[in-house]
């Protein structure tokens, strides 16, 4: 009989997951495994939680839901505190496992941890099936190898756009003949602990974790009434719940697919019809590909201070600096209206956050990668290739064509929030003490 262990990451979701699809169909027997691996409890090197408390809430809930989902159809998740070297060989040697599938990941963590996990399982002759299922691009049919992956994003569009974009997979209908080893644990809640902060649900970026919340977000926005088509017009707004399709937390966490997205994409222009906004959403989706990309092909030099272009520039290493920024205490009342908001919420807009990088980098002259790691800490919808991707950009370190990229905060205020309503609505919400819990000691 054969069986298999299947290993979620960043794939919480059974719609469009071509990997467990496989698992299920090529196995008599499968176990459903979630591992909360060490990155997720860890600080970073600058004394931030690497998950903050909106992601990990949102997390929780995602597992939570997946859990459920898979319960419907007859199977149990089990979850694990650990490594996954360590854990899915010892599970393997319990339930006499013949394979082990997953999604790969772009990022240097998480390689590591597959490096680490495939000598492992060769030692003890247990085959592994592997693929990527979080691009929209299929990877097969690139017309380059990763190594030739193009500088610009220009470049990289025109070459792959014209490829056509794979059908989902349907989830499994049932997961009757899986393992269940009911000494599953829940991910460790003293250490994912959301302080009451989070907790206040108010009419400001409301996510809720999980692949049913984030289809029903989809269906809402990209319905032939919603706000999609006029997106284009719309998508540089620093507020509004239907400014931007807000779908990034689930397709950072795996619980919608970009391919999902795309399609319906398709669907909807199918019935309304193509305009200058459904494929402006279809060319972000891109951006995601070639952050990932570039992941895959230059690894540890996404993240350090030089960048993929080893640019030399002088930045500091300023906490004090790093932390008026972070508590929204600068001289720029639009820089400190969107910290106030990352900090109270878990979410900026896409032009909050350019905003604050290039006062960070340009203005008070702060190295990048503490801002980055800022964000990580408190991004709901965190994914480690776009946010390094982008922040090495603004750098001038990464992808961008330019020398240096600067966002002059007066034009930005005069462009995006001329009457102050922005500015008047984050204001007064800074709070010290939501610095101080999520810096680790």
């Amino acid at each position: 009989m054969k069986r298999s262990i299947f290993w979620f990451r960043k794939d919480l979701r059974l719609y469009d997951n071509p990997p467990l699809l496989r698992a299920v169909a090529e196995s008599e027997s499968v176990l459903l495994l979630y591992i909360a691996t060490p990155d997720i409890y860890r600080t970073n090197p600058y004394g931030f939680k690497c998950t903050g408390n909106f992601r990990a809430k949102f997390l929780q809930e995602s597992i939570d839901e997946l859990s459920s989902l898979i319960a419907i159809k007859g199977g149990e998740l089990t979850i694990r505190n650990g490594r996954p070297e360590t854990i899915i060989p010892e599970l393997c040697a319990i339930h006499d496992i013949d394979k082990v599938y997953f999604a790969s990941e772009p990022g240097v963590w998480e390689k590591h941890t597959e490096d680490r996990l495939l000598e492992a399982l060769a030692h003890i002759n247990v085959a592994v099936h592997t693929e990527d299922s979080c691009t929209l691009t299929d990877l097969t049919k690139l017309p380059f190898n990763i190594s030739e992956l193009p500088h610009v994003f220009t470049d990289f569009r025109l070459a792959v756009e014209h490829l056509p974009v794979p059908s989902c997979t349907p989830a499994p209908e049932y997961f009757l003949s899986c393992i269940r080893n009911t000494s599953g644990i829940r991910i460790k809640s003293e250490q994912l602990k959301v302080s009451a902060n989070a907790l206040h649900r108010s009419k400001f970026n409301r996510f809720a974790g999980g692949e049913w919340q984030g289809l029903k977000r989809m269906k809402q926005y990209l319905s032939p009434d919603g706000p999609a088509l006029s997106y284009y017009d719309t998508r540089n707004n620093l507020w509004g719940t239907d400014t931007a399709s807000r779908l990034s937390p689930w397709l950072a966490a795996g619980c919608i697919s970009a391919r999902t997205v795309y399609h319906e994409i398709l669907r909807l222009e199918s019935i309304a019809g193509g305009n200058k906004s459904t494929y402006w959403l279809r060319y972000e989706l891109l951006w995601r590909d070639f952050f990932r990309l570039n992941m895959e092909k230059h690894g540890y030099k996404m993240f350090i201070e030089s960048g993929i272009k080893g640019t030399k520039r002088t930045f500091k290493n300023d906490t004090k600096l790093l932390h008026l920024w972070i508590n929204g205490q600068t001289e720029e009342p639009l820089v400190n209206a969107c910290m106030n908001e990352l900090r109270h919420t878990g979410y900026l807009s896409n032009r909050g956050r350019q905003i604050v990088a290039s006062y960070l980098i340009n203005d008070m002259g702060v190295n990048w990668l503490m801002g980055a790691a800022w964000f990580e800490s408190q991004l709901t919808d965190y994914d480690v290739s776009s946010n390094y991707g982008n922040w090495a950009y603004l750098a001038g370190v990464g992808n961008d064509p330019r020398k240096n990229r600067y966002f002059s905060i007066a034009r930005q205020t005069e462009q995006y929030d001329a009457d102050g309503t922005y500015r008047e609505l984050w204001r007064s919400r800074t709070s010290s003490h939501v610095l101080q819990s999520t810096i680790g000691n």
